[in-house]
């Protein structure tokens, strides 16, 4: 039983891998400037996704 490397991964997982983590980051920039109706489309896109290509992101403390 082989098993993967990061850098064994193949390059279509890691562009999707970006994709969607890309997608999470500008969904919380658009809400962050009051930007609600432009973030939807985004999080449509986002929801549409496969599982296993789903970044989730999680809040992190700012104080």
């Amino acid at each position: 039983m082989s098993m993967k490397h990061a850098s064994q991964e193949t390059p279509g997982a890691r562009a999707e891998e970006e994709t969607s983590s890309e997608l999470v980051g500008q969904i919380r920039k658009l809400r962050w400037i009051g930007m609600e109706a432009e973030a939807q489309p985004l999080e449509t896109r986002l929801c549409r996704m496969r599982v296993t290509d789903v970044v989730v992101g999680t809040p992190q403390d700012t104080d």
